[in-house]
């Protein structure tokens, strides 16, 4: 576990901060050394600010010349985000995490609810580049939650199927034969795809969303109850995780 206290930040650019819509916007920065994996994340805090929490952003893409992120505005830290202007400076830490495990050469599924795009955006690349066909299943209340994917879900029918991204994910796999399925979303969506898949051999990864009040396992306030060989342990979604494999999640802690 890392200090947050006596951790080092590196200071990047801002090269862009591109609106999507009321609530969503891409940030993009200068490219750190590291190379970072679909799945792990970065602190981010605008070096003007010495007060409030590091905010975890999961990456969105990477390059060799710039790290992108999706942000949903959802309180002050990220709306402080969203006003960043080209050249500020801006506080990194990462990659921090685990990472999805890629796989090669199967039928993949990705579902995707709101925020949770992001992640799922980097990971589909990765996916392709080894012979995957993936699938990708996305939803969100209405159309400023949903962004480009192979089938989209709005709660309520502004664009794309009226209903849940969950509705028709059976019947999915059945037909295109899914070996593995990558989620990032709500807990309730993510809980109840495990329930629908426990039954099956379908490999299920979910990336984890939980308050990370550090971000690098150190307070214990991101902990969650995971199925072991060895019993019912705690383990941390930043440190940990944020990628865990469903079957091992005891969803109702």
């Amino acid at each position: 576990m890392k200090d947050l206290a006596t951790t080092e930040y590196s200071i990047v650019a801002v090269q862009k901060v591109n609106t999507l819509n009321s609530s969503y916007f891409i940030l993009e920065t200068d490219a750190l050394k590291s190379t970072p994996c679909p799945g792990q994340f970065y602190l981010l805090k605008s070096k003007e600010k010495e007060q409030g929490l590091h905010i975890p952003i999961s990456i969105y893409h990477s390059t060799d010349e710039a790290l992108k992120f999706m942000v949903k505005i959802v309180g002050e830290g990220t709306n402080e985000l969203a006003k960043l202007k080209i050249g500020e400076g801006l506080r990194l830490l990462g990659p921090l995490g685990n990472s999805f495990p890629i796989a090669e050469h199967k039928n993949v599924l990705l579902i995707s609810g709101g925020i949770g795009y992001a992640p799922l955006f980097y990971l589909k690349e990765k996916l392709e580049r080894l012979n995957n066909l993936t699938i990708w299943l996305h939803g969100g209340r209405s159309k400023d939650d949903v962004f480009p994917a192979d089938k989209i879900y709005t709660e309520d029918g502004s664009v794309g199927v009226k209903g849940l991204v969950t509705d028709s994910i059976l019947e999915i796999i059945e037909k295109e034969a899914i070996d593995t399925v990558y989620c990032c979303g709500p807990k309730g969506m993510m809980k109840h795809i495990s329930k629908l898949l426990e039954p099956s051999n379908v490999e299920l990864y979910v990336s984890l969303e939980e308050y990370m009040a550090c971000g690098l396992g150190s307070c214990m306030g991101c902990a969650v109850a995971i199925n072991t060989k060895l019993g019912r342990v705690y383990k941390t979604v930043c440190n940990d995780g944020p990628i865990f494999e469903a079957k091992g999640v005891i969803w109702d802690e």
